[in-house]
């Protein structure tokens, strides 16, 4: 099945960089979060790729 995955970084508690990847997988693959010293980095993931870039535009408004 298709699943897209948003990469999402945060540096300072600012968005920094969303990254939109279609990928094969038989399972949906557990969202994870990475705290480093200097950054966040989030990997959520979707079946749906217009939910996915509806959850990247919201990110950047501030609304997730």
């Amino acid at each position: 099945m298709k699943v897209y995955e948003v990469i999402s970084r945060y540096i300072d508690g600012r968005q920094n960089q969303f990254v939109l990847n279609e990928i094969e997988n038989d399972v949906i693959p557990e969202n994870t979060r990475v705290v480093l010293k200097t950054r966040d980095v989030y990997h959520d993931y979707f079946t749906n790729k217009a939910i996915a870039e509806k959850f990247i535009e919201d990110s950047k408004k501030g609304l997730i």
